[in-house]
């Protein structure tokens, strides 16, 4: 699949199927794309590109029969601690337990327990 990360990029690509786009869907964009690419059938996204592209634009691909898909692979740093482990502390400060014991019981600082506890609305 080809890339297009800047403006630039459009002008080297080839027709194909699909391609993945991580700058903002324009109408000059996505214009330029089709004219490179007659047989375009999908564009793959950030899932935070496409919430800043515009939706009309979106919506007229998808009513040419171009399907726009996120590409599922978030930005920014992966969670260091499981959705297990999380479910793990909150249960524990729910059922009253201490933040120290629980920081020594799943090996999660206690800063950590404390920012977890927090994020999740729980006071007691």
């Amino acid at each position: 699949m080809q890339k297009v990360r800047r403006i630039s990029d459009v002008e080297k690509l080839k027709d194909d199927d699909s391609v993945y786009i991580s700058i903002r869907l324009s109408k000059k964009l996505v214009t330029n794309i089709l004219l490179r690419m007659p047989s375009l059938k999908r564009i793959v996204v950030p899932k935070s590109i496409k919430h800043i592209s515009d939706p009309s634009v979106i919506r007229a691909l998808e009513s040419v029969g171009i399907r726009v898909v996120e590409s599922g692979r978030g930005r920014g740093r992966p969670p260091k601690h499981s959705e297990e482990t999380i479910k793990i502390i909150l249960h524990k400060y729910v059922s009253g337990e201490d933040v120290a014991s629980i920081a020594l019981s799943t090996g999660v600082p206690a800063r950590t327990v404390y920012h977890i506890i927090r994020k999740h609305n729980l006071r007691r």
